[in-house]
C-alpha cells in the first residue's frame, strides 16, 4: 500500500480524488511538490475562467471585475462548472487541483 494511501483501492483511485486528465480545454502541468508549482506560477495572478481579470488567489477570483450585473466576480475554479484553468498534479501528495491558468503559463 502507497504511503499517502490508508483506505481501500478502490475509493482512493475513484474520480473524486484522482479524477480523468483529460479536458481538452486545460493545461495539465506536473510536480514534484507544491514549492516547484508555486515557483513556476511566478508573481502575476491568474486568469479567472469567467470575467478573464487577474486574480491573485489561483482558486477564488478575487479580480474585482464587475459582470453585466453590476455584481464583482467571486468565481470559484473548483466546483461544478469550473470553466477553463489548469490542472496541477503534486507527486509527493498524489494530488490533483483544478486552478486558474496562472498568467505565466498563458502563450
Amino acid at each position: 500500500m502507497g504511503k499517502n494511501r490508508n483506505y481501500w483501492y478502490m475509493n482512493y483511485y475513484q474520480d473524486s480524488n484522482q479524477p480523468k486528465l483529460d479536458n481538452d480545454k486545460s493545461d495539465i502541468r506536473i510536480f514534484n511538490n507544491e514549492r516547484e508549482a508555486k515557483a513556476s506560477f511566478g508573481s502575476s495572478g491568474f486568469r479567472c475562467s469567467t470575467c478573464k481579470g487577474i486574480s491573485t488567489d489561483p482558486y477564488d477570483c478575487n479580480s474585482g471585475i464587475k459582470n453585466s450585473n453590476g455584481k464583482v466576480c467571486n468565481w470559484k475554479s473548483y466546483g461544478l462548472l469550473t470553466g477553463v484553468g489548469s490542472y496541477i498534479f503534486l507527486k509527493n501528495k498524489m494530488i490533483i487541483n483544478f486552478i486558474f491558468t496562472p498568467i505565466a503559463w498563458e502563450k
